[in-house]
């Protein structure tokens, strides 16, 4: 068992790290190039939003990338120093989240979404991993569980 295991440890560390690098590669190319993505939301809502709805939208925009951003670069951090790398569980959510992160993403920057879409998808790709995340610190560090 502890065999199978452990050949398959490179393989979902290689995954988890090119999921992550992709996901937080995208959502920094969101906050920089913020302005076409919210231009073409507002023009395709068709004329459904005047100018304070946009600053608004702009701002909530901005909030979310960034928060995400923020969430992404502490899970990041937390993989790179092996805490959790090990976790098989959490690699196996982390992959998958991220994953389906970045194919959402590449698609909101290709087409314009309905933005109240985007929350939750940032909030699934995001937030499910940080949170299965602290849930492996709680046993790594405060359970005393190993995994190696």
């Amino acid at each position: 068992m502890i065999r199978i295991y452990t050949s398959y440890v490179p393989i979902l560390f290689s995954l988890r790290f090119i999921t992550i690098i992709s996901h937080l590669v995208l959502l920094i190319i969101l906050l920089l190039d913020r302005n076409p993505n919210t231009n073409k939301f507002i023009e395709n809502s068709s004329g459904l939003y005047n100018s304070s709805d946009l600053t608004q939208f702009d701002t909530e925009y901005i909030v979310w990338l960034s928060v995400s951003l923020g969430i992404l670069v502490i899970e990041l951090t937390s993989f790179l120093f092996t805490v959790s790398s090990l976790v098989i569980y959490q690699s196996l959510i982390s992959i998958l989240t991220h994953s389906i992160g970045v194919f959402v993403i590449f698609g909101f920057y290709t087409d314009a979404w309905i933005f109240s879409d985007i929350r939750w998808v940032f909030g699934f790709c995001t937030a499910i991993p940080f949170l299965t995340e602290i849930l492996a610190y709680v046993e790594i560090f405060i359970r005393k569980k190993t995994y190696f």
